[in-house]
């Protein structure tokens, strides 16, 4: 028993270990690293498909980011304030990202796929 106990606390430990260096590496972020010029730590992201695998978004990331270029984002859901609770354990998240509202709903436009989300987010990683 005490021998499954420990291999227990082993994976927990490890699981900490990961997740601390994620969050650290988030934290060293120095700013968003969106093209757009802003004064607000905020953007607006409208999130066009998530993965747990990020290797999945990959296909759809060339295609979003041959329409938008450098307003596509695809990176873990972590790495924003906001994203909505229903896809907090989403691992990934394959979006377009702009400084406002309006300028989001023409890019969305512009990708032309109907968003799962669409939120006022805060950048917490630099990708």
């Amino acid at each position: 028993m005490k021998r499954s106990a420990d291999v227990v606390s082993r994976g927990i430990l490890v699981a900490i270990v990961c997740l601390t260096g994620v969050l650290a590496a988030c934290r060293k972020a120095e700013g968003p690293t969106s093209t757009f010029a802003s004064s607000s730590p905020f953007e607006w992201l409208a999130g066009l498909r998530t993965a747990i695998d990020p290797r999945e978004l990959n296909a759809d990331t060339d295609e979003v980011k041959a329409l938008v270029d450098r307003a596509v984002v695809a990176s873990p859901i972590i790495c924003f304030a906001g994203i909505p609770r229903d896809y907090a354990d989403a691992g990934y998240v394959l979006g377009v990202i702009a400084p406002s509202r309006e300028s989001l709903d023409a890019l969305v436009q512009k990708v032309g796929r109907e968003p799962l989300f669409e939120v006022r987010v805060r950048r917490l990683c630099v990708d």
